[in-house]
């Protein structure tokens, strides 16, 4: 027995002690209470880590900017593997190898490790960016190419909690492509050039289909038309008409307004500020000098003087312009076919409303030349008719005629009376958001209806939302309130109900 080990066991046998507070107070499990200095000892460093550390304080560092020193460091380790167990988490904004402390910097490179022999461990967010930020230097990659081919497999393969972890992630990898030069086809699935997209085809709409035409609006316009009942009611119907219109709309700006229906809605396109590889740590390698980057037929990049620039028009969200414009062509159609739920909306201009006709009206044109072109007559099959025809006859003449029993009178049974077809909401409904918006016994109002408060606001919600593009009672835990901004137009609506 060594020394040590007699040490220990002369004091873990000291009755007294054992029986004083700093024992006694305490549940111990099963691991030593006292360890050698050797079982103390951290976890061994691998000298490569060690010498990449060493690299933060040495004289040139001292004068360089911490992109460098990430570039300097990343390239030491680019080829650098580690198989470990440890597994510490780290919480970084800009994550770069400098401010990691050891066990972190071991845990990342093992993890690293298992990403390039193909395996998609999860683990935290500051792993993932530092892992990107190597691939948008081109650390441990053979070209921008490769470096481009493995985020994508990151982006394909990795579980992320939340798929909106992805923004960022993707973002860098576009301004990677855009910084490289690369061809446009490598940010094809970026979010920038799937809206440009849909722009080419709304500058254009007449040489697109209606289902192009269609998917760019929904793309671009804050009102989304596909959540209407008019839509719900006949999908193909609401499309030919939006698309239509459009085409109408578009070619009525060109021939009389000095801008098209685009620069319109969207402005003209112009020139800002582009501020590449934000939030990420990149370092600038001399690939400097003034040039352009086309990214799609609506968007260039541009870097003059070391400074980039985006040319483009206003698409990157969502366009309310265009919203208003399609939500009046959505009314304007219900008020022209007669649909039983209208829209309100203030802005049917005169041009709407008469290209709107003016589509509703060919498309029942196409409709009736299509039924007519149904009706077809086999003239050829006439004779053998009329043949079938004498001897049916013949079968049917006898020499007296047998009584027929005469039929029981049928009593004729009333439809039940119908609630208005043009009011949305039912009798109970009406009662129900009635009581909650004068404070009265809702619960009774909802019992009568027989159904349950819950049901009965969301029916509401539901079938006023044409009209209000907006849910209009909200709920306090059980308790159902009229959203304040509807209460007038509410009681309106109800008053309304009562002169019906």
């Amino acid at each position: 027995m060594s020394e040590a080990e007699k040490i220990l066991k002369k004091i873990l046998s000291d009755e007294k002690l054992l029986s004083s507070r700093a024992f006694s107070s305490k549940v111990y499990h099963d691991e030593p209470i006292l360890r050698r200095a050797s079982q103390l000892r951290p976890p061994d460093v691998p000298q490569k880590i060690k010498d990449m550390k060493a690299i933060a304080f040495s004289p040139e560092a001292y004068w360089k900017t911490n992109a460098w020193l990430f570039y300097t460091q990343g390239k030491f380790m680019e080829d650098f593997t580690l198989e470990s167990d440890i597994s510490a988490q780290a919480e970084l904004s800009y994550p770069v190898y400098r401010d990691m402390e050891t066990p972190q910097l071991i845990s990342y490179f093992s993890w690293r490790t298992k990403i390039r022999r193909g395996e998609y461990v999860h683990t935290c967010d500051t792993f993932t960016e530092l892992y990107f930020n190597e691939l948008i230097n081109d650390i441990g990659t053979s070209s921008p190419e490769d470096s481009q081919q493995k985020m994508n497999d990151f982006l394909r393969n990795y579980q992320f909690s939340d798929q909106r972890d992805t923004t960022f992630l993707r973002r860098l990898k576009t301004d990677h492509a855009i910084y490289s030069g690369l061809d446009s086809s490598f940010i094809a699935d970026s979010i920038e050039i799937q809206t440009d997209n849909a722009a080419v085809v709304l500058i254009c709409p007449e040489v697109h289909t209606d289902e192009e035409l269609f998917d760019a609006i929904c793309r671009l316009s804050v009102y989304d038309i596909r959540r209407s009942r008019f839509y719900a009611a006949d999908s193909s119907y609401a499309e030919r008409i939006v698309c239509s219109v459009f085409r109408s709309l578009t070619e009525h700006f060109r021939q009389n307004r000095k801008r098209s229906l685009f620069e319109n809605l969207f402005g003209k396109i112009s020139e800002c500020s582009y501020h590449i590889f934000f939030g990420a740590v990149h370092f600038d390698r001399g690939v400097s000098s003034d040039r352009e980057y086309i990214a799609s037929p609506v968007r260039k990049y541009v870097l003059s003087h070391g400074k980039w620039s985006c040319i483009k028009y206003r698409t990157d969200s969502r366009c309310s312009a265009l919203g208003d414009l399609i939500r009046s062509i959505d009314a304007a159609a219900r008020e022209i076919t007669g649909y039983q739920f209208k829209l309100r909306s203030p802005s049917i201009t005169r041009d709407v409303m008469k290209f709107t006709q003016d589509a509703v009206s060919e498309i029942e044109k196409e409709k009736a030349a299509a039924k007519a072109r149904s009706i077809t007559i086999d003239v050829s099959a006439l004779q053998a008719i009329r043949n079938n025809s004498d001897i049916t006859r013949e079968k049917l003449i006898v020499e007296e005629e047998e009584e027929m029993p005469v039929p029981a009178p049928v009593q004729e049974i009333s439809a039940p009376e119908r609630e208005d077809d043009d009011f949305p909401l039912s009798g109970g409904e009406i009662s129900f958001l009635e009581a909650v918006l004068e404070g009265k016994d809702w619960k009774s109002a909802a019992s009568a209806a027989g159904s349950m408060p819950s049901l009965l606001t969301d029916s509401i919600n539901e079938k006023l939302y044409d009209l209000f593009s907006d849910t209009v009672l909200g709920q306090d835990g059980d308790t159902p309130f009229v959203i304040e901004d509807y209460t007038d137009d509410i009681r309106h609506l109800i008053q309304e109900r009562r002169l019906l």
